[in-house]
C-alpha cells in the first residue's frame, strides 16, 4: 500500500477512533470506526491481490518466452538432423550409383 494511502487511513482511523472513544455510547462513532477498520483490511487485501497477479502474469510472460526459446532451438536441432539425414541419402546414392555402374561394367563383360 502506498505511504499516502497508508497515511490517509492512520489520520481517519485515528479521528473516528478519538470519535469513537470519547462517546461510547455513539454506536454510530464505533461502528464507522468498525467499517474503516474492515475498509482497510480489505484494500490490502485488493492490493495485494493485484500485486500477486502482476507478479503471475510476469512469471506468465517468462515461461512463455521461455517456450518460445526451446521450440525454436528444437526446431532448428530438428532442421539439423533433417539435413545431416539428407546429407548420408545423397553419400549412400552416391556409393551405391557407383556399386550400380561397377556392377554393370562387370556384366557386360
Amino acid at each position: 500500500m502506498s505511504e499516502t494511502l497508508s497515511r490517509s487511513f492512520a489520520v481517519a482511523d485515528e479521528i473516528v477512533f478519538s470519535v469513537a472513544a470519547e462517546g461510547k455510547k455513539d454506536p454510530t462513532a464505533v461502528q464507522t470506526y468498525k467499517n474503516i477498520v474492515a475498509l482497510r483490511t480489505g484494500f490490502e487485501k485488493l492490493v495485494q491481490s493485484v500485486a500477486d497477479t502482476g507478479r503471475t502474469k510476469n512469471e506468465l510472460l517468462d515461461i512463455q518466452a521461455r517456450i518460445e526459446s526451446i521450440e525454436s532451438r528444437n526446431s532448428s536441432l530438428n532442421m539439423q538432423r533433417v539435413t545431416d539425414d539428407l546429407t548420408s541419402v545423397r553419400n549412400e546414392n552416391k556409393i551405391l550409383t557407383t556399386k550400380l555402374k561397377t556392377l554393370k561394367a562387370q556384366f557386360k563383360k
